[in-house]
């Protein structure tokens, strides 16, 4: 039995080995026999037989493809579905014509694989019969061929251009689509040719590929149709004039904001500004339009853009009659940080509408800390109304994130500021925080403001939750010779009553407090002669929390400065590198330096307090620590108690 009869008794076999035997011993150049013996296989009802076979046509078989071709006549649908992936695999273009033969009676199946191998033959011969698939039922062979049209290129070119005139709209339409994405600039005068056919879908093809190609050629031709006045292409017209760019469209697209439709005027205005700075003038000259759906268009525009220019013309805009014109206009002023565009902001915040008034002060708020300054020279602007509006929006932290320099208000600014006191209960805190920030040494004069505007201040004192409201309330009282010559006993006595009440309650519920800033317990403080707990280091109580213990641990396994139990918490040494108030220390896996160099830090730390925590604080060693003999030794005389986790 010669090496051929060999292989095909192996391929019959149903032994899987001996059939990989022979898939193996297959020669490089395909004897005919064994082709059709392959063939034969495609058919099997082993899957892996089946896969097997077609990946050894498609790696040997380039020398044997009459036979893969004379196999396409065999009438059975597994066959012929796998000879067309092998045969376009194979990428020889002698298939070509066999293949758009069989197509016309195939199954959709089978279509589909076909139009996917001739598109791996990358053959022009086989141009026409993808335009004709364009109009296939079926979507995803129609958009297949579409493919292989594209990756055809320049080949498609003729035969694209005469499909444009097709009768079937599907053929036309894929064929302006595809035009588009070849991207050759010798399909604009076909395309502009058929531009003013009667078929919508058609017309809206043929803008986008003109789009898609970027020809300014194709400019007037696309605002001509733009001026027709069709709803159903505006968008599409104005999505290509912004891909093209042509500064000579920009007017004509402004003009378009008069869309009906809000959801288009939204998308027009994206598109107009996506153009860049060079709308900027063409929007300015129909800031002043008679239109208010261009003003509001324009205002859209503008906010994308910050030159200074932009800016007056959008001030002008915060004047303008219509209401929505000017609520829009105050948006766009969030992206402006000049002081006159904050000014005009100003102006809108006593604006009649609500919608607007809004709007101006969410855009201070955007601008902050840039409207900051503002907003304090607002608090002398003769409008009571702005005056309160300046003085309420001064009482958001967020107005005063990102500040560099030290707030200071005005001494004018005080009645107005009493007046939100008086008012917004919500934003007592901080305006008292105001307060203490006024120029100039009048504290006992604020202080009779608040008595005298707030009559409810000692109920409100009583209430307070905030650990750090009543101690800006005590820095008003910092000097009592002030206070005891500009009000009454009576008052005075009210008012300091009142701070001492609260700071000894704030006593009571911080006695076992930690600033987490510091990391330092509290201790007693003194503030002209009101007692309460704060910061050791800072004397504050903003950074406080409530800590029955503090646990010092040295860990490299620990990856946060400080943990919070409920029982205790955890500060990291490793991270924060610093000597920190603490009862008990814990040694876990870490470098011995780090326990050398707390050990020599505590030795010379002169803090009278730490000094007499270390007596009593305790220490434990995890098990994973490994400390040597001169570690243990450090430790032991270091700390009263060492306990050694097993």
């Amino acid at each position: 039995m010669d090496e051929i009869e060999r292989i095909l008794t192996l391929l019959q076999s149903e032994d899987p080995r001996q059939r990989d035997s022979a898939f193996e011993s297959i020669p490089e150049a395909l004897p005919d026999q064994i082709t059709l013996a392959l063939i034969d296989t495609l058919r099997d009802e082993n899957l892996a037989l089946r896969q097997r076979s077609v990946d050894t046509l498609i790696e040997k078989g380039s020398s044997s493809i009459a036979a893969l071709i004379e196999a396409l006549r065999i009438d059975d649908h597994d066959i012929q579905f796998n000879l067309i992936k092998v045969l376009g695999a194979l990428g020889d273009q002698r298939a070509t014509q066999h293949l758009i033969s069989l197509i016309e009676h195939a199954p959709e199946s089978l279509q589909y694989e076909i139009i996917e191998a001739l598109i791996q033959l990358n053959d022009p011969e086989a141009i026409d019969t993808l335009i004709t698939t364009l109009g296939h039922k079926e979507p995803s062979i129609r958009d297949l061929a579409a493919k292989g049209l594209t990756y055809l290129g320049n080949f498609s070119l003729p035969p694209l251009f005469l499909a444009l005139h097709s009768p079937q709209w599907l053929i036309r339409s894929y064929a302006a689509r595809i035009l588009g994405q070849i991207r050759n600039k010798q399909a604009v005068a076909p395309l502009v040719d058929v531009l003013p056919h009667s078929d919508s879908t058609f017309r809206k093809e043929v803008i986008g590929a003109l789009g898609m190609l970027g020809d300014s050629k194709a400019v007037p031709a696309l605002l001509h149709t733009l001026t027709q006045g069709e709803q159903e292409t505006i968008k599409p017209l104005i999505e290509s004039l912004a891909k093209i760019n042509d500064p000579r469209s920009i007017p004509a697209m402004i003009e378009a904001l008069k869309a009906e439709e809000w959801g288009k005027h939204e998308y027009i205005v994206d598109q107009i500004a996506s153009m860049g700075p060079q709308v900027i003038d063409h929007a300015i000259r129909y800031s002043r339009d008679t239109s208010p759906r261009i003003r509001i268009g324009v205002a859209k525009i503008l906010g994308w853009f910050q030159q200074p220019e932009v800016t007056t013309a959008l001030i002008m805009l915060t004047r303008d009659a219509d209401q929505e014109v000017r609520r829009i206009t105050a948006g766009s002023l969030s992206q402006h940080r000049s002081e006159a565009g904050i000014r005009a902001l100003v102006d809108l915040l006593v604006d009649a509408t609500s919608s607007i008034s809004s709007q101006a002060a969410k855009s201070i708020i955007q601008l902050a800390p840039h409207s900051r300054p503002i907003l304090i020279a607002a608090l002398r602007n003769p409008n009571p109304k702005i005056r309160r509006r300046a003085a309420t929006l001064l009482c958001r932290k967020d107005v005063h994130q990102g500040a560099k320099t030290p707030l200071k208000i005005p001494r004018q600014a005080t009645p107005y500021l009493m007046d939100c006191l008086r008012q917004d209960r919500e934003y007592t805190k901080y305006l008292i925080f105001l307060l203490t920030h006024i120029k100039g040494d009048e504290l006992a004069v604020r202080i009779g403001l608040i008595y005298q505007r707030h009559p409810q201040m000692n109920r409100l004192i009583q209430e307070l939750d905030e650990l750090d409201l009543w101690q800006h309330l005590s820095l008003l009282l910092r000097d009592r010779s002030h206070l005891t010559s500009h009000l009454d006993s009576r008052e005075s006595k009210s008012i300091y009553n009142s701070l001492k009440e609260a700071a000894r309650n704030q006593r009571k519920r911080l006695k076992g407090g930690y600033c987490f800033r510091h990391f330092a317990r509290f201790a007693p403080q003194n503030n002209s002669g009101i007692e309460y707990m704060g910061c050791r280091t800072c004397t504050s109580t903003i950074f406080g929390i409530q800590a029955p213990s503090v646990h010092l641990i040295l860990d490299d396994a620990m990856d946060k400065k400080m943990e919070v139990f409920a029982d205790c918490i955890h500060v990291n040494r490793i991270a924060i590198k610093q000597l920190v108030d603490f009862e008990h220390i814990h040694i876990g896996s870490c470098d011995h330096e780090e326990i050398r160099s707390l050990c020599i830090e505590m030795g010379n730390d002169t803090d009278p307090y730490r000094r007499k925590a270390y007596a009593a604080a305790t220490c434990s060693v995890a098990a994973s620590s490994s400390l040597d003999d001169e570690m243990k030794n450090l430790l032991a005389k270091q700390f009263r108690t060492v306990h050694y986790q097993s």
